[in-house]
């Protein structure tokens, strides 16, 4: 086992620790009742480390999994109260302690792991020095099952990352926003023929005319009950309770239906729709499209079907094949969150798909980061190699709009341009919609010029 306690120690090649959820799951549960049955709590830690794409892409996937190694040896050695610890997702560790007396421990046992892997390792002549997000939460005070407590420690997760403390404890949380995942699914039963349920529209702007020629159908929820709940909580709980295949089939069977009133220029746009892993396996996905769209008189090549990379890469012979299928039919395909998983370039010869949508991650810090520079200019020149298109996520403002466009990105998508709007407030924007907000007279005269010669 790799020594924890040398400050700036060679990094050692190792496996990654394999993603084992459902182990995880049934030690907590087992922590849970035994805490219920003895009067203690058992606290759930989750664990984000930052940083692991870039050493991926800087170093390669193997440093990449020596690092995930180094931080499982180094929680298991640190945390020595814990009864479980797995890998529950790409960089995400989970741990369980039972037999907790009292939460005022939850602070330090955060900090603690803070310090713990902020330590520097040695690696190909360099300095790696990981940074990680701690949440914390207790059952059965905040959960009590299992699957409900890991819902919880996820929002106080997510709350950790956006405001930037990077520690969230369960003394800290707002008591009135917990929201329970029985909760969330009872209600989600409900949201989709109560209404509750709606489409929001985000532009994606041509890089060529500076047009709106497209869009992405994007799903939210403003429950009667629960007010406005955020996708990041409840399409988790309608993956793991398999309510996301309702909820999909709302979407494809409402979509159609909408999309015939967004017209720019009194012309059609195409509509990108998100596909849920749990869709793909389905075996009445084609007999659904080709309903809704036989229904709504919406011609095939109007719709983009959106996949995430993750979804084609855990079962990439299944996903390739149907994607195949689907592209056959006349349905456009489309990579989301590309550059997010696992991904190699090598793959770009076996995806079936139009396009490729490059995520937000990389184009956030764009304009400062040279090395998302050259892995976006990098991805734009291969996917243009294999006739594919290239959509920029997350672009908010005008120098990387310029930016991406210096490096012949086909489109850009983001709230520089719109943020997602209801179907009738999309369509008063793209009634409203001028070039002269967003590009120079010289784009403009740039556009009509290869619009004449088109």
């Amino acid at each position: 086992m790799t020594s924890l306690h040398d400050v700036g120690e060679k990094l050692p090649p190792q496996k990654a620790p394999a993603i084992d959820r459902e182990r995880f799951m049934a030690g907590l549960a087992t922590d849970l009742h035994a805490g219920c049955q003895s009067g203690t709590l058992t606290a759930l830690i989750l664990v984000d480390i930052f940083r692991l794409r870039h050493i991926n892409n800087r170093f390669g996937y193997e440093t990449g999994d020596s690092v995930l190694a180094w931080v499982y040896e180094a929680l298991c050695a640190g945390v020595k109260k814990a009864s479980v610890i797995r890998r529950l997702d790409g960089n995400v560790f989970g741990i369980s302690v039972p037999e907790m007396k009292s939460p005022r421990l939850l602070p330090v046992a955060a900090g603690k792991i803070q310090q713990l892997l902020n330590r520097p390792i040695s690696c190909h002549e360099d300095e790696i020095r990981l940074d990680c997000s701690v949440s914390i939460t207790v059952g059965p005070d905040y959960g009590h099952t299992e699957h409900r407590l890991l819902l919880h420690a996820e929002q106080c997760l997510e709350r950790a990352k956006q405001d930037g403390s990077r520690c969230y404890v369960v003394e800290a949380l707002d008591e009135e926003n917990r929201i329970g995942e029985w909760e969330l699914r009872d209600e989600l039963n409900k949201a989709v023929g109560s209404g509750e349920l709606k489409l929001y529209y985000q532009p994606k702007i041509s890089l060529a005319n500076f047009m709106p020629t497209a869009c992405e159908a994007l799903m939210r929820w403003d429950s009667e009950k629960l007010g406005r709940v955020g996708p990041d909580q409840f399409i988790p709980v309608a993956e793991r309770t398999g309510q996301i295949l309702d909820l999909s089939e709302w979407a494809i069977l409402t979509l159609p239906r909408e999309a015939r009133h967004i017209r720019y220029r009194n012309q059609a746009l195409n509509v990108a729709l998100n596909l849920s892993p749990r869709d793909l396996s389905a075996g009445h996905l084609q007999s659904t499209l080709e309903s809704a769209l036989n229904i709504w008189e919406m011609p095939r090549e109007k719709l983009t079907l959106e996949i995430t990379e993750s979804t084609l890469m855990d079962n990439p012979q299944q996903s390739q094949e149907l994607m195949q299928n689907l592209r056959n039919r006349g349905y456009r395909l489309s990579i989301d969150d590309f550059g997010t998983g696992y991904s190699s370039m090598s793959y770009f010869k076996l995806i079936p798909a139009h396009e490729i949508k490059i995520d937000k991650y990389f184009i956030q810090n764009l304009v400062h980061d040279r090395g998302d520079q050259i892995i976006v200019k990098a991805v734009i020149a291969i996917a243009h190699h294999f006739n594919m298109k290239t959509v920029a996520e997350g672009v908010e403002d005008e120098a990387t709009l310029k930016l991406l466009m210096k490096m012949k990105c086909d489109y850009a998508q983001g709230y520089y341009f719109s943020r997602p709007l209801v179907g009738e407030e999309f369509q008063q924007w793209l009634e409203g919609y001028s070039m002269a907000r967003y590009f120079s007279p010289q784009e403009k005269q740039l556009a009509r010029r290869k619009a004449a010669n088109d």
